[in-house]
């Protein structure tokens, strides 16, 4: 009886995520309701003809120096971005590998957090209208609630830029790792994601928080669209 009132809490936190429905058909077919081809931009699932439950984004990240960075001071001073998207699923009935979910920052000391669910990323990020690209090796996500407020927290794993593209994009890197993004939605629900711009950071070690350890430094900013939105705008 104990486990089976564990399965239906489980449920109804699924439910929640959800917000009563999932993904419609035409995130993931093409406009004539045919399964989309492969394509290095787009999320792929796990088994052929295997749609998970979830929500599909497109990620519009704009990676250069904001004000109050902790970055080093060099980095992005010329003021050169690197513009970039990425298609991600936030999959609602699964868990995220626990080797992830322990990367989560566990930053939401005052209020409620969901677990940790799995988020799914194309294989690469799309750079320079696609004529460059950056290899990323999937997620995790959770909901947070404090002070009444919902706000998703998500990492992908990135490889990162590297040295030979510095000839494009100059001072500007993305370091290999984790990179975090953060963004109100709205009920704690993945179908309600805000449209506001929301931080990109990363983890690195520093003292500005008054002794040695690991901080966030902004590396820039994004926005989520659903992926059918996303499409209609840039159709790849």
């Amino acid at each position: 009886l104990r486990q089976e009132i564990e399965n239906d809490r489980n449920q109804k936190q699924i439910q929640d995520l959800k917000g009563g429905g999932s993904s419609t058909p035409t995130d993931r077919d093409d406009d004539r309701g045919k399964p989309r081809q492969k394509s290095p931009w787009s999320v792929a699932s796990p088994n052929v003809g295997d749609d998970e439950d979830g929500e599909d984004y497109r990620l519009y990240i704009d990676i250069g120096r904001e004000d109050g960075t902790w970055m080093d001071s060099t980095w992005g001073s010329s003021g050169k971005r690197i513009p970039l998207t990425l298609d991600i699923r936030l999959v609602a009935d699964r868990l995220a590998d626990p080797v992830l979910a322990e990367k989560m920052v566990k930053d939401n000391t005052i209020g409620k957090s969901s677990k940790v669910y799995a988020l799914e990323t194309a294989e690469f990020a799309r750079l320079r209208d696609g004529f460059d690209r950056m290899q990323v090796y999937g997620g995790a996500y959770r909901i947070d609630l404090a002070n009444g407020r919902y706000t998703i927290r998500m990492l992908v794993q990135v490889e990162g830029t590297k040295a030979d593209q510095n000839y494009v994009y100059g001072d500007v890197s993305i370091p290999k790792g984790c990179l975090y993004f953060s963004l109100p939605c709205f009920g704690g629900r993945i179908n309600q994601l805000s449209t506001k711009e929301g931080p990109v950071t990363v983890r690195q070690t520093g003292w500005h928080t008054g002794w040695r350890r690991k901080e966030s430094r902004i590396l820039g900013v994004f926005n989520a669209k659903p992926i059918a939105e996303a499409r209609r705008k840039d159709p790849y």
